[in-house]
């Protein structure tokens, strides 16, 4: 588990849900991230008595990625599966057993995640479903490096998983990097991944949490036919905005696609050809978008996968082709001046 300035009661609730899991044998490791004085006082507190919890505070600011990092380095050499925790969120009593039973079911994959509910602050239901958005796919390559679908709360895979992933990619200034999207991507480049088709925890929807702020165009579970055209249009306008403003292209072209070439790179780099023959292939026809006309049609004909109901990247390929259009006549530009 990873915490940075916990709120007490929402920490206490997932500790609790932690500690009455049906599979009794694990330990709890916490790295938390420079918390205040006050914030860890309240940490130790919650796990005061109970010797399965172990606590140890970074002395400064690491920023989520680094400091799930440093949380996985805490890992004794004889756990055998790890699953990660965010600090505000609710484990079902059966979590642990489900995905391990999933796993156990799935002996070529490296990584099991399952579904979730969405709840809002006051503990309302927003969704039964993380997919009210979009369909999961996990085992398209191609389609988890444009958009990621494995959620790191969500997961339990095995240790040899980390033998790949370690150490996490450096995150470029200003450019997010996730955690669980570099582990899944790990683990879907040499192995498989499972899914247990049934939330296992519920995520709360805080305003002041890191996700909500680092995803401010976030759309609302919506209901009914209405709720969903609303939804629809949600997705459309946000689109727009990102095209339409002066520097958007340039934005998604800096992040986006720029995230995507140094992932890949990466993982051709530390994985070799332990990357299944048919997944490397996927992965430099994603590359070739950027130089290749054949890559460029590729990607395009990606663009119309929604029209047949395969929206797992939120249609991604749009903005990125797009991106890399503007990056084109940006270097025409410059030749013919």
């Amino acid at each position: 588990m990873a915490t940075h300035e916990p709120a007490e009661d929402r920490l206490r609730r997932q500790l609790d849900s932690i500690r009455a899991q049906g599979r009794r044998r694990w330990i709890c490791l916490i790295s938390d991230d420079a918390s205040s004085p006050e914030a860890l006082a309240g940490l130790q507190r919650a796990v005061d008595g109970d010797e399965r919890f172990v606590v140890s505070r970074s002395d400064e600011r690491l920023g989520f990625l680094a400091n799930f990092e440093r949380a996985i380095g805490m890992i004794p050499p004889e756990a055998e599966l790890i699953a990660l925790a965010d600090q505000d969120d609710r484990w079902f009593p059966d979590k642990l057993e489900g995905l391990l039973a999933t796993l156990g079911q799935n002996p070529a994959a490296a990584l099991a995640y399952s579904d979730m509910r969405i709840l809002d602050g006051d503990g309302r239901v927003l969704s039964g479903t993380y997919w009210y958005l979009r369909r999961n796919r996990f085992d398209d390559i191609a389609s988890l490096m444009v958009a990621n679908v494995v959620t790191g709360a969500a997961s339990l895979f095995r240790r040899e998983l980390l033998a790949d992933a370690l150490p996490f990619p450096p995150a470029r200034p200003g450019h997010a990097l996730y955690h669980d999207h570099w582990l899944a991507l790990c683990a879907l480049a040499t192995a498989e991944i499972a899914y247990l088709d049934r939330p296992t925890h519920d995520y709360f929807r805080y305003d002041d949490s890191i996700t909500v702020r680092e995803a401010p165009n976030w759309l609302r579970p919506e209901s009914g036919v209405a709720g969903r055209l609303r939804l629809h249009w949600g997705r459309l306008t946000r689109r727009i905005r990102m095209g339409s403003a002066s520097p958007g292209w340039e934005a998604i072209y800096l992040d986006r696609w720029l995230t995507i070439r140094q992932l890949t790179t990466i993982l051709e780099l530390r994985l070799g050809d332990r990357i299944q023959p048919p997944k490397r292939r996927a992965l430099k026809r994603l590359l070739s978008a950027e130089s290749s006309p054949i890559g460029s049609a590729w990607l395009l004909v990606r663009c119309l996968r929604p029209l047949i109901g395969r929206n797992e990247t939120l249609a991604r390929e749009r903005v990125l082709l797009g991106a890399l259009i503007w990056r084109r006549r940006g270097r025409r530009r410059r030749r013919g001046a």
